[in-house]
């Protein structure tokens, strides 16, 4: 997966049910450990910030 030109290996899934839009969700397991994440919700943008490697 890459987001703002980092690229790293995150498991993916898919969802075989039928469903909206709004409920999906960029899973949690590594993306969340590598980005501080930004929701602004009033200007409805969700900031990516890499974060330095893990030791």
């Amino acid at each position: 997966m890459t987001i703002d030109g980092h690229s790293f290996i995150a498991p993916v899934a898919w969802l075989q049910s039928i469903t909206s839009a709004e409920q999906l969700l960029l899973g949690r397991e590594v993306v969340f450990d590598r980005f501080n994440i930004e929701f602004r919700q009033a200007d409805e943008q969700i900031r990516f910030t890499w974060r330095e490697e893990l030791s």
